[in-house]
């Protein structure tokens, strides 16, 4: 119980940084698990595991796709308020959404697809 609230509060501070910190259009990246590390997002990549598509902002860290468009799919509590107040009543996450929404449009993968992480 101890780890879930330190990590609940470690991911909501995480996130209220990285939104006010401001996205970087146009950054969609990926995780490379051969190289360990976050690359370029290609939209002919094949990326079975969308929470692997992330949003960069401009303090270098990053969200996972699948929580900018539906904060619900977060399992922290906290999280889960702080990405729905952002996205209800700032302008700060609309282009993190947009580039969401539209490598989604782009690959034809349907959010259905992302109830399976």
């Amino acid at each position: 119980m101890k780890d879930f609230i330190r990590l609940n509060l470690y991911y909501s501070l995480k996130a209220i940084r990285s939104i006010l910190s401001g996205y970087e259009p146009n950054s969609l990246e990926r995780w490379c698990s051969d190289d360990q590390k976050y690359t370029p997002l290609d939209i002919i990549d094949d990326i079975d595991d969308p929470y692997y598509v992330v949003c960069r902002f401009k303090d270098g860290r990053h969200l996972p796709l699948p929580l900018v468009l539906d904060p619900d799919q977060s399992e922290y509590p906290l999280q889960k308020i702080i990405l729905k107040f952002f996205k209800k009543y700032t302008d700060l996450l609309d282009d993190a959404v947009w580039d969401c929404e539209t490598y989604i449009a782009n690959r034809e993968i349907t959010l259905k697809k992302f109830q399976a992480f």
